[in-house]
């Protein structure tokens, strides 16, 4: 998602990244798994206004990186 706020037309977004291996990924919450490669992608469903995306990873060496976007459905 780029640039911080973005606005969406569609009732869903796919949300792609790339981690460390052997990173722990959470997407609002959810546990997502990773490809041998560190890379990730889940569907995640909208409602209209202002959505918040946070992608939360830690790694082995307990480092944790957080990245948060806002995404916006407008009305019909």
């Amino acid at each position: 998602l780029s640039p911080s706020e973005a606005v969406a037309e569609s009732s869903e977004v796919i949300i792609r990244g790339r981690a460390q291996k052997d990173a722990h990924v959470v997407v609002n919450g959810e546990d997502v798994l990773l490809g041998e490669d560190g890379i990730f992608e889940m569907e995640m469903p909208l409602r209209r206004g202002v959505n918040v995306v946070r992608v939360e990873a830690v790694g082995a060496s307990g480092r944790m990186s957080v990245v948060q976007k806002e995404v916006l459905v407008p009305s019909s």
